[in-house]
């Protein structure tokens, strides 16, 4: 095989590898992203919501 072969076979695996690490990182954000396009939804529906319990319902109380 001539140099150039070898170069392109070699560039072709580096390829591969480098779109295994972005798939990677897209599954690893994607639930993170998710989350962080609900919190304002989420943020609405919890400030429109009774407050049911006063800190003094509380048994423990963390700081």
């Amino acid at each position: 095989m001539g140099t150039v072969e070898v170069e392109i076979k070699k560039m072709k695996r580096e390829l591969n590898d480098l779109k295994k690490k972005v798939d990677l990182m897209v599954d690893e954000l994607e639930p993170f992203l998710t989350m962080k396009a609900s919190e304002p939804s989420l943020k609405r529906f919890f400030t429109d919501e009774p407050v049911l319990y006063s800190e003094k319902d509380l048994k423990v109380k963390y700081r």
